[in-house]
């Protein structure tokens, strides 16, 4: 309908304000670039993952010896240092403990193919047969042929797991192969241009100081706190599971004991391999009390696990309880894989971390608002009463 003089807008009725601007096309084209990267490069999530976690911690390590030589900001000495610190972790830790690891994991596979099951069948149903006495004697029937079939099948399907878990990682050799080249290479390029690749890319992922600033100092702590927490768990499930194999005569048990130092870093089968092994070889040596001494350990070290991981996790800054620690790990692993180990209590820390940030913003805003203004009080006293002390001021003009 036509407008009338009544119904027409006022000039002043109108928003003067100008809209902002839409955001600069070239800033959606570095954004979908960005994604499309990450998209790329998932398949190889994990080595870049493993890369970039020992890329960072090099670069402080050398960051710190660059202070020390006063040689900061030079890119030859921090490539040369960090070459340096790789070829030696390579050269004294990583090339022995594969070596080992790959010692241990074919006399686990010689181990299995030695059991023999016939012997497993009779030692179950001569340990389960006053089980079976004790649960008729309550009214509970339980067929023997039953439990004699179900714990071949149990004790069978176990050690099978077991030889297939190894035989996939002694298979793996050409994918490992590649992954590590990835992880090498990524520890590199981290190393030695990590900081400044962050302190460029990450303000244009996230354009806010406060908010980076908390993402920042977040994510580090998390990883400092996750990779200091894995090494001393898996310390500890090393020595729980060495002083077993010792103490029995497992051959090779200081060898097996650092095997499940590494193994305790991978999640769900832990150090499995390594103490139902152990127990399988007991088992055919006719020892069956340190058979069921090293499925005792597989049950300590498990816990030790689930107890120990969440206490050494716990954050001086985001403050996450065990409860939420143990969840964050699990449910972490379970939707991420070995990623989860730090995604999972990274979003849980994230959460806590921005909560704060708000809890302290609402009070700011709080004590700001409820500030009252100071207002002059006019005076009651006459400026022209006489000094007690002195002459009467001059009338006014």
């Amino acid at each position: 309908m036509p407008w009338s003089e009544s119904s027409r807008p006022a000039p002043d009725a109108v928003p003067t304000t100008p809209l902002p601007p839409p955001p600069a096309p070239l800033r959606w084209f570095f954004l979908g670039a960005f994604a499309l990267s990450i998209a790329v490069s998932y398949g190889l999530a994990l080595p870049l993952g493993v890369g970039a976690v020992l890329g960072y911690i090099t670069e402080k390590r050398v960051s710190h010896l660059l202070d020390r030589l006063d040689k900061q900001g030079q890119p030859r000495w921090r490539e040369g240092l960090t070459g340096a610190f790789i070829l030696g972790a390579l050269l004294l830790v990583f090339l022995p403990v594969g070596i080992a690891v790959y010692v241990a994991l074919q006399d686990l596979i010689r181990l299995i193919a030695r059991v023999d099951w016939a012997h497993a069948t009779q030692w179950a149903e001569r340990f389960g047969t006053p089980i079976l006495d004790k649960l008729a004697s309550l009214g509970v029937e339980v067929p023997v042929d039953q439990v004699r079939s179900k714990a071949t099948e149990l004790v069978a399907g176990s050690a099978g797991a077991v030889a297939g878990f190894v035989g996939a990682a002694l298979s793996y050799t050409p994918e490992a192969l590649f992954n590590a080249i990835i992880t090498l290479l990524g520890w590199f390029v981290f190393a030695t241009t990590g900081r400044e690749t962050r302190d460029r890319v990450l303000p244009r992922i996230v354009p806010w100081p406060p908010i980076l600033k908390i993402l920042r100092e977040t994510t580090a702590e998390v990883i400092e706190s996750v990779i200091i927490a894995n090494i001393l768990v898996s310390a500890v499930q090393s020595l729980v599971c060495g002083i077993p194999l010792v103490l029995l005569g497992v051959p090779r048990a200081l060898v097996w004991a650092v095997l499940s130092f590494f193994l305790s870093f991978v999640p769900i089968f832990g150090t499995l391999p390594i103490t139902l092994g152990s127990a399988l070889w007991c088992f055919s040596q006719g020892k069956t009390g340190g058979a069921i001494a090293m499925i005792v350990v597989a049950v300590v070290v498990g816990s030790v696990d689930n107890v120990l991981r969440p206490l050494f996790m716990r954050s001086s800054k985001a403050e996450l309880s065990t409860l939420w620690l143990l969840v964050a790990l699990t449910s972490g692993v379970s939707l991420f894989g070995v990623s989860g180990v730090i995604l999972g209590p990274l979003a849980f820390s994230l959460f806590v971390a921005f909560s704060q940030a708000l809890d302290e913003q609402e009070v700011a805003s709080s004590s700001s608002s409820t500030e009252v203004p100071s207002m002059d009080v006019p005076s009651t006293e006459d400026p022209y009463a006489p000094d007690p002390g002195g002459e009467p001021p001059p009338p006014p003009a």
